[in-house]
């Protein structure tokens, strides 16, 4: 939490979302440390929303990501495909990862 905490006050946020794992440790974690945490469960409409603003934020510059090429790489690299269930899988599309 210390590190999330770190990185949210070197980019100026002050809310983050949490979801259905541990929301109540990691809200009261994080409130300590300033930063104010919301729980929001993951859906899948909500992860293939959110899989869409971020690839469309990655291809047009529109995101402020840390110094970090891995990262980058790995969230570039990102690739969503239809689960047999129906719903959305996101995993990264490298080999290996």
């Amino acid at each position: 939490m210390e590190a999330v905490a770190g990185l949210a006050h070197a980019y100026g946020v002050r809310s983050v979302r949490t979801d259905q794992h541990s929301p109540t440790p990691i809200k009261e974690a994080l409130r300590r440390r300033g930063v104010r945490a919301e729980y929001v469960p993951w859906t899948n409409e909500l992860k293939a929303s959110a899989f869409a603003s971020l690839k469309t934020a990655l291809n047009t510059g529109g995101i402020e990501l840390p110094d970090d090429q891995d990262l980058i790489e790995e969230l570039c690299n990102l690739e969503a495909r239809p689960t047999p269930a129906g719903f959305t899988g996101i995993a990264t599309g490298r080999p290996g990862a």
